[in-house]
C-alpha cells in the first residue's frame, strides 16, 4: 500500500510538503547519536538510509481478525526475528551501496503500557 495516497498520511501530506521536499523520509543521525546508556556518541557513524525487511517469522491476517493490533502483537514470542535491517552508504544515484546491519529480534513478549501510550515519543530529524 502506498501510504502517500491513502489514510492519515495522505491527509497530512500537504502539511509535510510545506516544510520538506522529502515528506516520507527522516534523518538517521539521531539513532546513532546516543549510546544504550543514554550518553552521547562523540562521532556518530550512521547510514544514509535504513531498510527493514520482514523476516517472515510473523504473519497477521490481512482482514480484521476481531482483535486490536496490540493483542495480535502480544502473540509474538520472545526471540522472534522481526526484521532484517539493511543500510545504504549514500543515495543510490551517487553510488551508494546496501549493506547488512543486523536483525531486529524481540527480547520479551510485547505488552502495552501507560508509559508507552503517554510518555514515549520519537523526534524525527530532517533529511535536508
Amino acid at each position: 500500500m502506498d501510504l502517500s495516497t491513502s489514510g492519515p498520511v495522505a491527509q497530512s501530506l500537504p502539511n509535510f510538503l510545506a516544510v520538506t521536499d522529502y515528506p516520507q523520509a527522516v534523518g538517521t543521525i539521531g539513532v546513532a547519536s546516543w549510546n544504550n546508556d543514554g550518553t552521547p556518541v562523540e562521532n556518530p557513524v550512521y547510514p544514509f538510509k535504513v531498510r527493514l525487511h520482514p523476516a517472515g517469522e510473523v504473519e497477521f491476517p490481512d482482514a480484521y481478525p476481531g482483535m486490536p493490533f496490540t493483542e495480535q502483537l502480544s502473540t509474538i514470542p520472545e526471540g522472534t526475528t522481526l526484521y532484517h535491517m539493511w543500510g545504504m552508504t549514500a543515495p543510490e544515484e551517487l553510488g551508494g551501496t546496501e549493506f547488512y546491519i543486523g536483525d531486529l529480534i524481540s527480547t520479551s513478549i510485547t505488552t502495552t503500557s501507560a508509559w508507552g501510550d503517554a510518555g514515549l515519543f520519537f523526534r524525527h530529524d530532517s533529511i535536508e
